[in-house]
């Protein structure tokens, strides 16, 4: 069921004799917090497993609500299992008292859950934890973060991480501007091309006017000297 993406009802109903050892498998089903990889690739499909029926007549312990709780972001993130894994991360692995419970409760040796960060996140990391759960766990994560934080820290490759992105976004910002450029380029050369067009086409008119003018005044003259032999031969 780990990989399952399409089963989201799963009925348990009259099942009474489930014991805890197999709440603890449907709860790592559901939400693995082994590490932050397994709580992403648990299963983000399943929405409802029948588990209200198991024991009506008692309280759900604290792995029934676990469970329960999983399935409800399941159900929220419906559309989304990216974000369904995302919320599992933050609402439990990001609160050290959740965790430590579930990881009893999965039978799992708690880790350091900071030391699987990359220590170029671990900022943003701790400002999600203080938005999300308070000051007090905000405390919690620094302490246990605090040797990634300080002393395993390469400012060195700080520095050349931010370099390299700045470089990544400059050569972007050339590349873009270069095809601009060429764009432009290529308007012009056609906005030339139709220019060059309609000089020539005006050169045309031109020679061509020419052309009618000099006839008219060939006309003319032709005309002018028949009226001079007229008038000539009218005094004889």
């Amino acid at each position: 069921l780990r990989n399952n993406t399409s089963l989201e009802y799963l009925n348990l109903e009259n099942n009474g004799g489930i014991t805890n050892n197999g709440l603890k498998l449907l709860l790592k089903l559901v939400n693995d917090v082994s590490s932050i990889n397994s709580t992403l690739q648990s299963n983000h499909t399943l929405q409802t497993s029948g588990l209200s029926a198991l024991n009506k007549d008692s309280a759900p312990n604290e792995i029934e609500k676990q469970i329960r709780h999983a399935l409800v972001i399941n159900q929220e993130n419906a559309d989304d299992s990216a974000a369904a894994g995302r919320e599992k991360v933050i609402s439990t692995q990001l609160n050290s008292l959740t965790r430590k419970e579930l990881c009893r409760q999965q039978g799992i040796d708690e880790c350091n859950f900071y030391s699987q960060i990359n220590d170029l996140h671990l900022p943003e990391v701790l400002s999600l934890v203080a938005r999300t759960h308070g000051h007090g766990e905000l405390f919690e994560a620094l302490v246990a973060s605090v040797a990634s934080l300080f002393s395993t820290v390469n400012r060195s490759q700080c520095q050349q991480q931010q370099c390299d992105e700045r470089e990544r976004y400059l050569v972007q910002q050339a590349a873009e501007h270069t095809d601009e450029a060429v764009h432009h380029a290529a308007i012009s050369a056609q906005h030339a091309a139709i220019a060059a067009q309609h000089a020539n086409r005006a050169e045309r008119m031109r020679a061509e006017l020419i052309a009618i003018r000099q006839a008219r005044a060939m006309q003319f003259q032709a005309t002018g000297g028949e009226e001079v032999d007229r008038i000539k031969r009218r005094r004889v």
